[in-house]
C-alpha cells in the first residue's frame, strides 16, 4: 500500500465523526480493525467509526463505548461491523454481529423516530433501550438472551413491526433463529445461573466483563439474575 493511499484513508477518518471508542481490552492489547478493505491495529482509547469491522482473537474481549453511551462488549473469536451510526436527531445505529458473542446495553431510551438495530447472518433485532446478549454460532443460528428490557427478534427488518413474523424477548427470556427460517423459536425463560456458568466455561473473559466482582460494580446495580450493569461514565 502506498503512502499516498494511507494518507488519504487517514484524512478520511479524521473528517468522520467517531461512533465511539474502545473503552477497554482484555487479553491481547492490539485490536484488529478493517475499514472498507483497509486494515489497522488500535488499542484502548482509540476512536471507532462507521464501517469499522472489529475482529477479536481467541483470548480477547473488547468493550466499546458508543457516543450515545451504549456499551457493547465483543467476546472472543467474534466479528462486529459498525454498519451505520448517526448520533443526534434522529439517532440511527445498525450493528452487524457476523459471528461470535456480543452484549449490548442501550442506556438511552430509543424514541419513535430513532432506531437501534442489531443484525446477524440469521436475523434482525430491534431495540428500545435494553440489555441483552447475542450469540451467532457457526452452525448458522442466532440466540438472544435478554437481561433487561425487551428485544424484538425477526428474520428480516420488515418483520420487526409485524407480530406475526417476530417475537418479543423480555427480561429473563431467550429465543433463537436459524439461517433461512421464517420465524424465531418460541420465547422461553432461561436459568440465569446456568447461563452464566455456561458463559464462564466458554468465554471467561467475556463473562468477567459483566461480572460485578471483576468490574467493581456495586451490588445495588446487579441484575436480579446475577448479571450486572456496567459502571456509569
Amino acid at each position: 500500500m502506498s503512502w499516498g493511499f494511507f494518507l488519504i484513508c487517514a484524512a478520511t477518518s479524521a473528517l468522520a465523526s467517531p461512533a465511539g471508542q474502545i473503552d477497554s481490552v482484555t487479553g491481547s492489547p492490539n485490536v484488529a480493525i478493517e475499514t472498507q478493505g483497509v486494515a489497522r491495529t488500535v488499542a484502548k482509547g482509540a476512536d471507532i467509526f462507521e464501517n469499522d469491522r472489529i475482529t477479536t482473537t481467541v483470548d480477547q474481549t473488547v468493550v466499546l463505548l458508543m457516543q450515545e453511551k451504549t456499551q457493547v462488549i465483543i467476546g472472543p473469536s467474534s466479528q462486529l461491523l459498525i454498519e451505520h451510526f448517526v448520533n443526534g436527531g434522529p439517532h440511527r445505529t445498525t450493528l452487524d454481529l457476523m459471528y461470535g458473542l456480543m452484549r449490548t446495553w442501550v442506556r438511552k431510551k430509543i424514541g419513535d423516530d430513532d432506531s437501534f438495530i442489531v443484525k446477524t447472518p440469521d436475523g434482525v433485532m430491534g431495540v428500545r433501550g435494553t440489555n441483552f446478549i447475542t450469540e451467532v454460532r457457526r452452525s448458522q443460528d442466532t440466540t438472544v438472551h435478554t437481561l433487561e428490557g425487551r428485544v424484538v427478534l425477526a428474520s428480516t427488518a420488515a418483520g420487526l413491526t409485524d407480530p406475526a413474523q417476530s417475537v418479543v424477548v423480555g427480561a429473563g427470556q431467550t429465543s433463537s433463529i436459524r439461517a433461512g427460517a421464517a420465524l424465531p423459536t418460541p420465547v422461553q425463560s432461561y436459568d440465569p445461573r446456568e447461563y452464566r456458568d455456561n458463559l464462564n466455561k466458554r468465554a471467561p473473559q467475556f463473562e468477567n466483563a459483566i461480572n460485578p466482582a471483576q468490574a467493581g460494580i456495586p451490588p445495588s446495580l446487579n441484575f436480579p439474575n446475577g448479571l450486572a450493569k456496567p459502571k456509569k461514565k
